[in-house]
């Protein structure tokens, strides 16, 4: 913390990423550029489009107090997150271990990206195999 208040002067540079799913909202925001939007892959495609509709998440969230923050209950706000962004039958975990996950962030992203990205070939395979089957959508 010290170090953000030294005499010293260093030149830093802050580039913000644009999630692809506020392109599609009437936001005011850059122009896309490869500086400012998320590298094209399995991962960036699924959470690139809404799960739900708008009348979705205020159904979900109906009564709850967003005028300031703190003033919604975070468990129940958090499982609503999750399900509406994993699913239903995702389970919810409901211990957590504790770890301490800002140690060895960069391998633990990285470990996690790449299994959303496994998970997400082998859910896009068996989609597939039952529209070859006929089962399909």
């Amino acid at each position: 913390m010290t170090d953000a208040f030294s005499k010293q002067v260093k030149k830093w540079d802050f580039n913000s990423i644009v999630p692809d799913i506020l392109r599609g909202t009437q936001l005011p925001l850059p122009v896309a550029t490869a500086k400012n939007s998320l590298k094209k892959n399995a991962l960036s495609a699924f959470y690139a489009k809404p799960t739900h509709s708008a009348a979705y998440w205020a159904a979900k969230t109906e009564g709850f107090d967003f005028s300031r923050e703190d003033r919604v209950d975070a468990a129940k706000y958090n499982l609503i997150q999750w399900q509406g962004l994993l699913g239903e039958n995702v389970p919810y975990p409901s211990v957590r271990d504790g770890r301490d996950l800002s140690k060895n962030r960069a391998a633990l992203l990285r470990q996690w990206r790449q299994s959303r990205i496994v998970a997400l070939k082998e859910s896009s395979s068996t989609s597939e195999k039952a529209v070859q089957a006929g089962g399909g959508k």
